[in-house]
């Protein structure tokens, strides 16, 4: 949302003392210091939050209870304070003195968007405190869990090619640290149409999404009908549709959704991850005459096999190739994050604390390699625990082996 065009006021965080973070999101406590309790993005995600600071989301709340019922605090104590996001944005302007906009409310976890007029929340990550704008999802820069999309309602927002019929919801659904009330939210729902037919899919049906293709203003959806027909009439070889690597027309691996009604609204999941993962090895490969070929790897290079980017034709295969496919979602153990992970180094992977981090490979005793929101890189091993592959059941022990 867009309060106001003033000058910004020149805020120092105060919790790390680091000045002017007023241009970067910071958050703020309205009732903490009369409502000059700022911090930086920094701060809030390593949990310093303010003076009267319980833990992000859902954790928070659930841990103010706990206290309460064990007589630590009284029955009468001050609920867990509530910080908003907020940023100062540039104007174009020619005073001296630069006009700005300030932007408050919900922030995309990943590329850091203001994203008020849609809104992914995960209810899982990061204790429910984490989400996404439009883009990053519709682009698979997002974690694995379920979203719902929400949109902020208090101040008139600008049409969304995402915007659809919308329901008020009850104000208590988005109570916790680091969120606006829910009352100043309305779930999104919105139709969808098949880039093939041009006819509307079904909310609930499943559908190929392709992330590649998808754009900033648009979807890029396939029904299952028009998919099934592809590969009937030969746009699409077996080996590059449902059974296979599950291809666009433009030859990139798709992922399968739909959405699913819940009390708070309808949520996005995930039903097919894309077939190889996101650490899938495409490496050149000497093509034979009137052949592009591509040589796909998976499981440290130890299976391959050769890939047209003519999605209508079927790659000869050669000594040693394989004739499986990889699973959805890419090799490796897939696990659950015990605590937050922000490392700045570049080769290094960030996660919130309950995080679904995949494709993991062990490097050592110490680290392990895998991929969240879209991304690889390394991370501490203890600061996940191993996912059982085929349940939902949290195994304790190490990743190792």
């Amino acid at each position: 949302m867009v309060v106001g065009c003033f000058p910004a006021h020149l805020l120092t965080c105060s919790q790390c003392a680091k000045p002017h973070i007023e241009f970067n999101i910071h958050y703020n406590c309205d009732k903490c210091f009369n409502g000059s309790w700022n911090i930086c993005l920094e701060c809030y995600r390593a949990g310093k939050g303010c003076l009267n600071w319980f833990g992000f989301g859902s954790a928070a709340w659930a841990r103010w209870e706990r206290l309460k019922s064990s007589g630590y605090l009284s029955a009468e104590a001050e609920q867990p304070h509530t910080l908003i996001a907020s940023r100062f944005a540039d104007l174009a302007s020619t005073s001296s003195t630069p006009l700005l906009r300030l932007e408050t409310g919900m922030f995309c976890s990943n590329c850091l968007k203001c994203a008020n007029d849609c809104y992914f929340q995960c209810d899982l990550c990061n204790y429910g405190d984490w989400g996404f704008c439009y883009d990053c999802v519709n682009q698979g820069r997002c974690c694995t869990h379920p979203l719902i999309p929400w949109a902020y309602t208090s101040y008139e927002l600008e049409a969304s090619p995402t915007s659809g019929p919308r329901t008020r919801l009850s104000p208590s659904a988005l109570a916790g640290q680091g969120a606006v009330s829910r009352d100043s939210f309305e779930p999104l729902t919105w139709t969808v149409s098949c880039d093939i037919c041009l006819g509307s899919i079904q909310t609930f049906a499943p559908r190929f999404h392709c992330s590649s293709c998808a754009s900033s203003s648009d979807d890029c959806d396939i029904c299952y009908s028009c998919y099934s027909e592809l590969e009937r009439k030969g746009r699409i070889a077996p080996e590059n549709g449902q059974t296979g690597w599950r291809r666009c027309l433009h030859g990139h691996r798709m992922i399968i959704i739909r959405f699913e009604d819940t009390p708070h609204g309808q949520r996005r999941i995930i039903l097919n991850d894309l077939v190889g993962g996101r650490m899938l090895r495409q490496n050149p490969f000497k093509s034979e005459p009137g052949l592009d070929l591509r040589r796909w790897s998976w499981s440290n290079g130890t299976k391959s096999r050769p890939v047209d980017r003519d999605v209508r034709l079927s790659a000869p295969m050669h000594r040693g190739d394989t004739t499986d496919f990889p699973p959805d979602g890419g090799v490796g153990k897939r696990a659950k994050a015990l605590w937050s992970w922000f490392s700045k180094e570049s080769d290094e992977l960030m996660f919130p604390a309950e995080a679904e981090v995949t494709e993991i490979l062990n490097v050592n005793d110490d680290w392990s390699f895998g991929v969240y929101m879209g991304m690889s890189g390394l991370f501490p091993t203890p600061y996940v625990k191993e996912k059982e592959a085929s349940t939902d059941i949290w195994l304790e022990g190490s990743l190792g082996g």
